[in-house]
């Protein structure tokens, strides 16, 4: 099904714009004006909502080391004297003002598939986290990062029954070659330059919705909509943060920054009331970030008895608004199509609701990214092709005026965010 025929058959809104000015820079301090001590890693939420995460965290490895050790080893391995904040690691009772934390807010198991025929048993995690700074006298957060973290692995034998907390820990720790989760949070905190902290906008996903059809699209696949969508304002919410590094309010709002967490250090409020343990108020936006779904449809053909050749095609729009003058900022949709074959026979398939899940990741991902590089831009406009050994995926922007979508990222990324709460 080619881009223009699914697009029409499901009506796509009128793209719009309208410019609200550019944001101007004000002057602002070199770095944090004081002692960050690190507060350690917690899971966000409870254990219903993370039960591989919070399983994870309790284990160690063979030579007893905790993801809060890596986690703490990592940070200390960098020379924070060249960084725009001073952090303090292993110190006991410390006063001090700002702290640092590390948050699992969601993980999501896409695919636990044994192929008979492999021997083998496929696996496709995410798992996303916030590294959060947050100002503890005054009590606010300063900035938070999204990563988003995504393990591909496979198993000899059938290991559907897998303790997925021990997986989970075991991709969690590992290093091919890619950041791991511990070195990518050192990074983000000793890589970020705080002395822009006064500029730009506060964003935030403030709501996935979609179409009739989508309704429809989910209730044929058996899908429950509101969880997906949820997944989707996840998954957004990373790629802004992750493309655009920038501090992005989270998704789900902090309930808890537990700092009780390694037994090493407490963070002490500067009252000497004792160890911070509350809920933060987070800024609310300034920038609303929408999407809504076009729905996704499902063509087979069959190739053979056992071979069937599906082609999936969707589309989403996405937005963004100044929440104090209702003005629409940007307002772009973006169109994927893959091609993949299926034999159900040998176990040759992964749900197609992770298929769905993988496509609007990977078209959020370039769509944020165009934002800010021109590279992406253009080769999304012209049409992405990306081909493999079992598929076939084309990603491309709905919009056919290069100028009007050039406008529309350039705007947004002369407002992006560079810290919040101050």
């Amino acid at each position: 099904m080619q881009r223009r025929a699914f697009l029409g058959k499901i009506v796509l809104s009128n793209l719009l714009i309208a410019f609200g000015g550019y944001f101007s820079c004000t002057s602002a301090l070199a770095r944090i004006p004081g002692t960050v001590t690190w507060g350690g890693v917690y899971p966000l939420g409870n254990k219903n909502s993370l039960p591989h995460v919070t399983g994870a965290l309790g284990l160690a490895t063979d030579e007893g080391i905790t993801f809060n050790n890596l986690v703490l080893a990592e940070l200390r391995e960098i020379n924070w004297s060249g960084a725009s904040l001073d952090l303090r690691t292993g110190l006991k009772r410390k006063l001090t003002r700002y702290g640092l934390v590390m948050a699992f807010a969601y993980e999501r198991v896409l695919t636990d598939l044994y192929s008979p025929k492999l021997d083998a048993t496929q696996f496709d995690l995410r798992l996303i986290a916030y590294t959060i700074l947050y100002d503890v006298e005054d009590r606010k957060i300063i900035a938070a990062f999204a990563n988003r973290y995504r393990f591909f692995d496979s198993r000899p034998g059938d290991t559907t029954k897998t303790n997925l907390a021990s997986l989970y820990f075991d991709l969690m720790i590992g290093d091919d070659g890619n950041l791991n989760l511990p070195k990518q949070a050192a990074k983000d905190i000793s890589d970020f330059p705080f002395e822009l902290k006064y500029r730009g906008k506060t964003f935030k996903v403030t709501s996935i919705t979609g179409s009739k059809f989508a309704e429809e699209s989910a209730s044929a696949l058996g899908m429950d909509l509101m969880p997906y969508y949820d997944d989707i304002g996840f998954v957004a919410t990373c790629a802004f943060s992750e493309k655009l590094l920038s501090p992005v309010i989270p998704y789900e709002k902090t309930r808890a920054l537990t700092t009780d967490l390694i037994g090493e250090m407490k963070i002490i409020a500067t009252d000497g009331e004792g160890a911070l343990n509350t809920s933060l108020p987070l800024p609310e936006p300034e920038i609303a970030i929408t999407v809504f779904h076009d729905g996704w449809d499902f063509k087979e053909k069959s190739l053979s008895d056992q071979r069937i050749q599906v082609t999936l095609a969707t589309s989403f729009t996405i937005s963004f608004k100044d929440q104090q003058s209702g003005t629409l900022l940007y307002e772009q949709g973006f169109f994927g199509q893959q091609d993949f074959v299926e034999i159900d026979s040998i176990g040759y398939k992964i749900s197609r609701s992770a298929r769905i899940y993988r496509m609007h990741e990977a078209l959020l991902d370039r769509a944020l990214l165009s934002i800010a590089d021109s590279a992406t831009r253009g080769a999304l406009f012209d049409g992405i092709s990306v081909e493999n050994e079992s598929e076939h995926t084309f990603l491309q922007a709905v919009e056919e005026d290069w100028d009007r979508f050039t406008a529309h990222n350039e705007t947004i990324y002369s407002l992006l965010p560079r810290a919040f709460g101050q």
